[in-house]
């Protein structure tokens, strides 16, 4: 997955009082989930909004633990993975943090997240911390996974037109819908029938 290269840019004093009020109300209005986490410690802070993304009340607490069991199992290690990663990759010139995955929310629902961020480095030079924001991406995914089915779809469709611009011999025409469609569907058993009027 492609992300946008970040660099950092040094706040000065004079500064200091701009982005603290203004950014939470922006990260607010937009309903984005603000979230750090402390690479040395294992510590996880977040906003109101980030703990509303994976259903929690915003006053309730909300650990690493806690998000990792929100984390879906089949993705949960690509996501523990990235986390690890960060650190090393910041040591190497890339402080840039992205993984999407999907996660159970308190009330039972699944959704999909990108978290993405940046790694700071602490006063020694080695990785500290992970600033980064959530954002919702499941009506993305469900996007792409339509495309997906219809890419899929009209793959088959050319095959099926193909087999027959080739053969007219049913049996084989049947053959080859047969396997096509199951494997477009990822059915275990496809059964074509002939009508004879």
């Amino acid at each position: 997955m492609a992300s946008a290269q970040h660099r950092l840019v040094p706040v000065r004093p004079e500064d200091g009082g701009f982005y603290p009020e203004h950014l939470f109300l922006a990260l607010e209005a937009i309903q984005l989930g603000y979230w750090q986490l402390d690479l040395r410690s294992g510590e996880l802070s977040s906003s109101p909004q980030c703990k509303a993304k994976y259903g929690r009340d915003p006053g309730e607490e909300f650990t690493l633990e806690m998000f990792f069991e929100s984390v879906h199992p089949e993705d949960r290690q690509r996501v523990k993975e990235a986390l690890q990663l960060a650190g090393p990759r910041a040591l190497e010139g890339d402080p840039n943090f992205a993984v999407e995955y999907r996660a159970h929310l308190a009330d039972g629902q699944v959704r999909w997240h990108l978290s993405q961020g940046i790694v700071l480095l602490g006063p020694e030079g080695d990785p500290s911390h992970i600033v980064g924001v959530t954002l919702d991406i499941t009506e993305r995914k469900q996007a792409e996974l339509r495309l997906q089915q219809q890419v899929q779809r009209e793959k088959l469709f050319n095959r099926l037109i193909q087999a027959i611009s080739t053969s007219l011999d049913l049996p084989a025409l049947f053959e080859v819908a047969v396997q096509e469609v199951g494997q477009v569907l990822q059915a275990a058993r496809v059964t074509l029938y002939q009508y004879l009027p």
